[in-house]
């Protein structure tokens, strides 16, 4: 959240601890906030 500004929410119901929710709707479904949200997490994921 601090460095991308972005916040991804757990899955619900059967799915809570499998899959993630990237919320990007109406203004926010822009290419530009696609290509951030596929930054921020190969950044995430190159830490792991």
């Amino acid at each position: 959240m601090s460095k991308y500004g972005l916040g991804i929410g757990a899955g619900t119901g059967a799915y809570a601890v499998k899959i993630w929710r990237i919320g990007m709707m109406g203004p926010n479904a822009t290419e530009a906030n696609a290509h951030l949200i596929l930054a921020a997490l190969k950044d995430a994921l190159d830490d792991v």
